[in-house]
């Protein structure tokens, strides 16, 4: 029978609000002079996560099936404005392996250093412990990214696995090595054979599924069964993560225009300099993969939105600099 693993996600960002440059100059800093706290708080209780999470809580009492569950830092923050889902997403916790990933959902691993990486991921599995009871041994990245230079860092903070697109591997493979590369496959693939099948909470296509799953003959299995199995080697959805096995994998962030690469760079520049815990706080928000890419949408949409971001990250650095 084909095998696969199961990983839910869940990530919603801190959005940024409309700054007007004068207001840098007379407030004191806080999280909501950059961002609109209520807009965050309006679309995640718009988002039925209690429900999916139900079904999901359900479906595993029932057939006992072995699954990874993936929240971002800021998904647990805002887990608060609503107790009665984090006590769901506690006990689905219990049942299912818990993924660990940068703490803001950010760009720090495509740094020249690795320094506020190590930072955001040991936050998020700092965060995981403390809530959940639970350590991580499985890592994501935003967008399934993944560099090279992270291989020895995460087998450092106690990483087997990393779920993300990857190239081939050459070389002799050394499947004892790790971390483990696992690559993801989608609802839509058409192949679902050896590797984990990466799922929105907020997906409706979560209630169909078990239905999916059984028409497809597939078998769930943990991540670590499916690596054992496969020994590297089938369809190189498992590959071993070595310094000495280089992959086909991004040194830099996917930069589409002008406006990414300014603010990708001056937000790298910061990334050794030394702040305060809420300047700490804001200078991850302020690296969210999902900033980067609206600056991607259609104009005029993202002139505004670029000059906006933009006029907030010159106000933050006007701050560390004074």
């Amino acid at each position: 029978m084909n095998k696969i693993s199961l990983c839910f996600y869940a990530h919603q960002p801190t959005r940024l609000r409309r700054f007007y440059p004068l207001e840098g100059y007379l407030s004191e800093l806080s999280r909501s002079l950059y961002f609109d706290i209520a807009q965050d708080y309006s679309v995640f209780m718009r988002m039925n996560y209690e429900k999916a999470l139900n079904h999901i809580l359900e479906w595993l009492e029932k057939d006992s099936v072995s699954l990874c569950v993936y929240v971002s830092g800021i998904f647990t923050e805002q887990c608060t404005w609503s107790p009665e889902l984090m006590e769901i997403l506690k006990r689905v916790m219990k049942i299912a392996e818990p993924v660990c990933s940068p703490y803001y959902y950010s760009l720090s691993c495509f740094y020249p250093l690795l320094t506020e990486f190590c930072h955001q991921v040991k936050l998020h599995i700092s965060k995981i412990e403390d809530i959940f009871g639970k350590s991580s041994s499985v890592f994501v990245n935003p967008h399934l990214t993944y560099t090279p230079e992270l291989n020895n860092v995460l087998g450092d903070m106690g990483v087997d696995y990393v779920i993300a697109r990857h190239g081939e591997f050459t070389g002799k493979q050394d499947t004892s090595a790790p971390p483990k590369l696992v690559s993801p496959r989608m609802y839509e693939d058409r192949n679902w054979s050896g590797g984990v099948l990466w799922m929105d909470l907020a997906s409706p296509n979560i209630y169909s599924l078990p239905d999916e799953i059984e028409r497809r003959g597939v078998d769930i299995v943990p991540i670590w069964e499916l690596a054992e199995n496969s020994g590297g080697r089938e369809n190189n959805c498992i590959s071993p993560i070595s310094p000495s096995h280089p992959s086909k994998t991004l040194t830099q962030p996917p930069l589409k225009n002008h406006a990414q690469s300014l603010f990708y760079y001056e937000l790298s520049s910061l990334c050794t300099y030394p702040m305060s815990s809420l300047e700490r706080d804001i200078y991850g928000r302020l690296q969210q993969f999902d900033i980067l890419l609206e600056m991607g949408s259609p104009p005029p949409t993202s002139v505004i939105y670029t000059l906006n971001a933009l006029s907030i990250l010159s106000d933050f650095k006007r701050r560390l600099w004074r």
